[in-house]
């Protein structure tokens, strides 16, 4: 009985020393940092994410809300990134997906005008940190300005500002502590609205709430897993 008890851990040692074993490494990146200025006229970004040996590895693409292409598909809101592997065998199109089930194209890398309330949260701000496949990847918008004014716009319902700028920035640098394969959800999702009031007025509310991406506990009908 010890003898079979002895062979059992010895089993499940193994087995947890080969799923360790198993573990991705991920290529090695080279440092990348990158600024841009995004216009009405000009709203698309295209730039390589290279290893340390020179390997492209991936595309880092960002577009206007509302453009499409075959590629990599469609984007949300004033502007939008999304991270692909230069590898067609990868099995996700856009790491900065959170989540295996999530089937929307919006991400956490969906940047909306104005973000004024939010601007500072940590998750949906001007500045958003990623932490994916050996990278710290930091996004950040800067400077926003818009014609016509928000009351005008809103007044319009337009979809996209008339005219509109803002910087944008990339920051790659290796992480070694970062092990997710895509980049995973947030606690919580902050939004804006803008509305007019009965005088005119823009009205600004803020929303926080769970990221929608998070699987829950258990399915509806289903009882909780012990």
């Amino acid at each position: 009985m010890q003898e079979k008890l002895i062979l059992l851990i010895v089993l499940i040692s193994a087995v947890g020393s080969s799923a360790a074993a198993q573990k991705r490494k991920w290529p090695n990146v080279s440092q990348m940092d990158a600024a841009f200025l995004v216009t009405e006229k000009n709203p698309h970004i295209e730039t390589t994410i290279f290893s340390d040996t020179g390997k492209a590895l991936y595309q880092l693409v960002c577009h206007e809300g509302d453009f499409e292409d075959d590629r990599t598909g469609s984007y949300n809101l004033l502007f939008q990134c999304k991270l692909v592997p230069v590898d067609e065998k990868d099995r996700f199109l856009d790491l900065f997906t959170p989540s295996d089930h999530w089937r929307r194209s919006r991400t956490r890398a969906s940047f909306d005008a104005g973000l004024d309330k939010c601007s500072e949260h940590p998750y949906y701000g001007l500045r958003r940190i990623f932490l994916i496949r050996g990278m710290r990847i930091a996004l950040q918008m800067s400077g926003f300005t818009m014609e016509p004014s928000l009351r005008e716009y809103l007044q319009k319902r337009l979809i996209t500002p008339t005219r509109y700028s803002f910087s944008f920035s990339v920051r790659v640098i290796p992480d070694p502590q970062a092990n997710n394969e895509i980049a995973g959800t947030a606690p919580e999702v902050c939004e804006e609205d803008y509305s007019l009031g009965k005088n005119g007025e823009v009205i600004e509310t803020k929303q926080v709430y769970p990221d929608p991406a998070i699987e829950p506990a258990h399915k509806p009908g289903e009882p909780p897993k012990p």
